[in-house]
């Protein structure tokens, strides 16, 4: 795994400072039914560090096959969880649902498989520490990461805007 310094301000304490970039593993390529077309489990653990704050991000995405385009998938799902360290001290965990997005294989000039980048909206459902009860605020982000299909290793990057 490669450790990567990422891009981030400070802010007032009640939202998520932007965070430009994690890297990890694909932990896992999931479960899948060749019968029903649907894979689940597909799950990425990756890290993110910053002058401030350090996050911990897992992502745990199921998805079908697109029968009109073979090398991309449909996100029907999944759950994830965001646990953020601020000043060297725990801050708070935010967790939700994948709800929509894309998976896509990438092959290189002679059709073989050597990527996969997955593309999907989150939505917190809950919260702990500076978190807590704020289910009702519609936090959203958004996942984007490539893993590399030799190495299992992940680059990517998560949005939440401010609130």
């Amino acid at each position: 795994m490669v450790s990567a310094a990422a891009a981030q301000s400070r802010d007032s304490g009640n939202g998520l400072a932007p965070v430009g970039i994690y890297t990890g593993v694909e932990t896992s390529p999931g479960i899948c039914d060749a019968m029903s077309g649907m894979c689940h489990g597909n799950t990425f653990v990756l890290n993110s560090y910053g002058e401030w704050e350090i996050h911990h991000l897992t992502v745990s995405l199921n998805y079908s096959t697109n029968q009109f385009v073979p090398n991309n998938f449909i996100v029907s799902g999944g759950s994830w969880s965001l646990v953020i360290y601020r000043d060297n001290v725990y801050a708070g965990t935010l967790y939700g649902e994948v709800q929509t997005g894309s998976v896509r294989l990438i092959t290189d000039g002679n059709g073989e498989e050597t990527s996969k980048r997955v593309q999907a909206s989150l939505l917190a459902t809950g919260g702990l520490g500076m978190f807590a009860g704020k289910e009702s605020e519609n936090i959203s982000g958004v996942y984007d990461a490539t893993t590399n299909l030799r190495s299992s290793e992940t680059t990517g990057s998560l949005y939440f805007p401010f609130r």
